[in-house]
């Protein structure tokens, strides 16, 4: 993911062609930038995305039990999801068809473009049941997507000017933390992998399909995404570092670099290195 969207093209197109087609008139009021702002589609689609975040607020409070049902909370968690894969749905539909944009040649490399990463797995907690921990991501997502929409739209429709205090203060703040961002995402999505594959151990069907569709996405994540990437590195290196204490019984180290072997056979070049990074969540 990137603090611009490709999708934001549309509005500044609407802009450029107001002031084109304005001329020498006097600049528009603040009510007409909104007015002309609402039939741009995007602006639906930033309204979906703060509606993510409430949504992941609301599920959170029902999670711990704070004012919010158990039920309610499952509403809040399927409109949620269903507002994410909407999203996707979206941004697949603006680049695949609508821009004919046709960077992949086969349908495996359809795959490796992360906003169908992204539909798949968020069609998947929609169909399950929830599965804590998995919203997070998307609301982080959609945090930097509500900002950047902020900065780049509403703003200069309210007449900030892209030097003001409140601008600059949101550039820098989404150049200085989106890669903290998605490492925290890359590590929330190995948390993930983690908790799936223990709950192998329940021997439910539902918990083969949710690891064995994660574990694809996860892969496909470690070959395209730097910061998956680096998360995984870091925490082999933390664990070879932690198990290389004397006191460490030999038994446990062994342990250690078996299950590394086993992880390379299984996936091949997961831990061996990522097969090439995409430009990095262009559009999430």
């Amino acid at each position: 993911m990137s603090s611009t969207s490709h999708t934001g093209n549309q509005g500044e197109e609407h802009r450029e062609h107001a002031q084109s087609s304005s001329g020498s008139a006097a600049p528009r009021s603040p009510v007409s930038q909104l007015q002309l702002l609402t039939k741009d589609p995007q602006f639906y689609w930033f309204l979906g995305h703060v509606f993510i975040l409430l949504g992941t607020f609301f599920y959170a409070l029902s999670s711990l039990n704070l004012g919010i049902s158990i039920r309610a909370g499952l509403y809040w968690y399927r409109q949620t999801y269903f507002l994410i894969i909407s999203s996707f749905v979206f941004i697949l539909y603006s680049d695949y068809i609508k821009l004919r944009i046709k960077h992949f040649t086969t349908p495996v490399a359809f795959l490796y473009d992360a906003n169908v990463q992204y539909l798949i797995v968020s069609i998947l907690w929609f169909i399950f049941a929830p599965f804590i921990g998995t919203l997070p991501p998307f609301a982080i997502f959609s945090f930097s997507h509500v900002l950047s929409f902020l900065h780049s739209h509403l703003l200069p429709a309210l007449g900030y000017s892209s030097q003001s205090g409140l601008s600059v203060s949101i550039s820098n703040f989404l150049t200085t933390n989106t890669p903290a961002f998605m490492s925290t995402v890359a590590n929330i999505e190995l948390f993930l992998l983690v908790r799936l594959t223990l709950a192998l151990f329940t021997f439910r069907l539902a918990a083969f399909i949710k690891f064995a569709v994660f574990l694809v996405f996860f892969r496909l994540r470690y070959q395209t995404s730097v910061y998956t990437y680096r998360v995984i590195q870091s925490w082999e290196v933390f664990i070879d570092r932690t198990l290389s204490n004397p006191n460490i019984p030999i038994a446990v180290k062994e342990g250690w670099i078996t299950f590394k072997g086993y992880v390379r056979n299984i996936f091949g070049t997961l831990l061996g290195g990522p097969t090439g990074f995409h430009a990095e969540e262009k559009n999430r």
